[in-house]
């Protein structure tokens, strides 16, 4: 990418941004949601009382390590207060990521007109994703992220193996870019990418880390 393509990139991923914080902002009481909330809580405790060794166990579902991921990530910055915006910024970095490894995938994996086509699409989205990109719960939007992240790692069977195995352990939702695993598996470094997605899905074997196995 040339300076002028990063810049260009770098404006459309800023205008998301305030777009997204524009919705936020015109109804920040339809972005307060007790499930989400575990996750905001769940990081607050944790820096307060410095009980990290609870971190797993105190997983929202057993279903949901990306609650787990938010957690860590909310942590230190709801250090700085209580307050919403702190807080939403866990989602924010989520969709500034989806956006540029969006680009990147399809710049690799089709061309640099695909790519220009999903950052400006992605820049102004559909009402829905906009809202959707706004609540972190952990195992929604966030798991675009893994699948886009795993597009661009075909020559690396390691790093997609292990990409798409954390990916599960996030949310089951990224269990559609099983696909994405079918020529890994068959290619002649089949060995590296098992060892690198038994090593991602191994979260899922520890039992510190079943979360909450109760009904809604």
């Amino acid at each position: 990418m040339t300076r002028r393509d990063r810049f260009l990139l770098a404006c459309l991923v800023v205008s998301r941004v305030a777009l997204s914080l524009a919705v936020l902002f015109d109804e920040p009481g339809r972005f307060r949601q007790w499930e989400e909330s575990y996750n905001a809580t769940i990081g607050h405790f944790l820096w307060a009382t410095g009980r990290w060794e609870q971190l797993l166990a105190l997983q929202y579902k057993s279903f949901c390590g990306g609650c787990t991921v938010n957690t860590v990530l909310a942590a230190p910055l709801l250090a700085l207060g209580d307050h919403l915006l702190l807080w939403k910024c866990v989602p924010l970095g989520w969709t500034v990521a989806t956006h540029v490894l969006g680009f990147m995938a399809l710049d690799r994996r089709v061309n640099r007109a695909a790519a220009w086509a999903w950052a400006v699409l992605f820049a102004l989205p559909m009402p829905g994703l906009a809202y959707l990109d706004l609540m972190a719960w952990g195992n929604h939007a966030e798991s675009a992220a893994f699948v886009l992240l795993a597009l661009c790692l075909p020559d690396r069977p390691f790093a997609l193996g292990l990409t798409l195995g954390l990916g599960v352990w996030f949310c089951r939702t990224t269990l559609y870019a099983a696909v994405l695993a079918v020529p890994a598996l068959i290619g002649p470094h089949r060995l590296r990418f098992a060892a690198g997605l038994v090593a991602g899905l191994s979260p899922l074997f520890l039992p510190a880390a079943q979360g909450d196995q109760g009904a809604y």
